[in-house]
């Protein structure tokens, strides 16, 4: 109970409490519970991540790896300290599994974060490991050197926990994972073409496997969907080159929640209220030096008091409200930045790919086409990451 209780203090202070270091790192020499980046492993890592952001799966991955005859993590370990940890075969130091590959890929490890209290034993005399609910895991940030930003483990979350699966023809969608029903809030489901010219289409899935009765087709063609997307992200491109400062004010006058003028007055109300806050303890002082020198009765005295607290909790709680109104405006400028850089990356673009569309898009909706005078219109809304839907 006692160890068990130590390690947790340890976990809760950021210390690393595993024997060996995780592939990408070694142990501190001089601070056994402090990671430092292993210059011959973390360049793997990085390049296992930038081999994600460009489409492989953790199975590819693994097979690049094994081709190349790189040193799965025990053989690597073996190889330099000696030891051999439970599970290596000796016979196979270059078998990378995707599952390997995919655990290093989701670990928060990687941006510099422990995470600690995964798991435990039932007690100290029954040794069976029970795993921790995720939600009592401890999570220290900032506690070694990262390998891989922040941004980049985030792309590679959202393409990790989409199974690519190929179709018939072997070729795996550019979409996976990001179209969506904006009615039932379902994935729509590609279905590969059966003619030689016809890429293939999309529908709801829910509606494909229970009928119209819960939900409409969402019918659209893989090549309407995937024109619609490009001229989208070339129409914003466009902006960016022609006046990147009209284009950022622009984003950031289409995120705000309030305008320029509003933010004027609630910072100098903001002021007025840290001012009065301060003439309020002044005043609180003040009444208490009164009543013990007995110039104010101790009736009065409780009277005032109340009022005067009444008054700073109220202000103390306005502030609050102002104060997360003006981090939001923050977050909204620093949003801004972060996708004006990743869209900056693609000014000229002709074409897209799974990498360009984890590294801009969160999701796609497509809503049910509809007849306008005679002709099909489909609404298709592009959430961006950062900013959100733009049009």
């Amino acid at each position: 109970k006692k160890i068990r209780s130590a390690r947790k203090t340890l976990a809760k202070q950021g210390k690393f409490t595993a024997p060996f270091a995780p592939y990408g790192y070694k142990k501190d020499p001089d601070n056994k519970h402090h990671l430092l980046i292993d210059e011959n492993t973390a360049p793997i890592v990085k390049r296992m991540f930038q081999l994600t952001t460009e489409g492989k799966t953790p199975t590819e991955i693994a097979d690049i790896f094994t081709a190349e005859k790189i040193l799965i993590p025990r053989a690597y370990v073996a190889k330099t300290y000696g030891i051999y940890l439970t599970g290596y075969d000796t016979r196979y130091p270059y078998d990378w599994m995707g599952n390997s590959v995919a655990s290093i890929l989701r670990s928060k490890l990687y941006i510099g974060t422990l995470v600690n209290h995964k798991r435990t034993s039932k007690s100290f005399k029954n040794k069976k490991i029970i795993q921790i609910p995720e939600d009592e895991w401890i999570e220290v940030e900032n506690t070694h050197e990262a390998i891989i930003d922040r941004e980049t483990w985030d792309i590679v979350q959202k393409m990790v926990a989409v199974k690519k699966r190929p179709n018939k023809n072997g070729v795996s969608q550019i979409f996976a994972g990001l179209v969506r029903c904006p009615d039932c809030g379902r994935a729509l489901s590609y279905n590969i073409g059966t003619y030689k010219d016809f890429e293939g289409s999309f529908v709801c899935n829910y509606a494909m496997n229970k009928g119209k009765k819960y939900c409409t087709w969402h019918y659209i063609t893989y090549k309407a969907l995937y024109q619609t997307v490009l001229a989208d992200i070339q129409s914003h491109t466009a902006l960016l080159k022609k006046d990147r400062a009209k284009f950022e004010e622009a984003l950031q006058s289409h995120m705000s929640s309030q305008n320029k003028k509003q933010l004027t007055l609630l910072k100098k109300e903001q002021s007025k209220l840290q001012m009065r806050l301060e003439e309020l303890g002044t005043i609180t002082k003040k009444l208490y030096e009164d009543n013990a020198l007995s110039r104010l009765s101790d009736d009065e005295y409780g009277r005032l008091s109340a009022q005067f607290f009444g008054e700073r909790k109220e202000a103390e709680e306005r502030l609050s409200v102002i104060a997360e109104e003006l981090k939001k405006e923050e977050r909204n400028l620093e949003n801004v930045a972060r996708f004006t850089k990743i869209i900056g990356k693609y000014l000229d673009i002709k074409e897209l790919n799974k990498t360009v569309l984890n590294e801009l898009i969160d999701k796609i909706e497509v809503h049910e086409a509809e007849k306008i005078d005679g002709k099909r219109v489909q609404k298709v809304d592009i959430y961006y990451r950062f900013v959100g839907n733009l049009n």
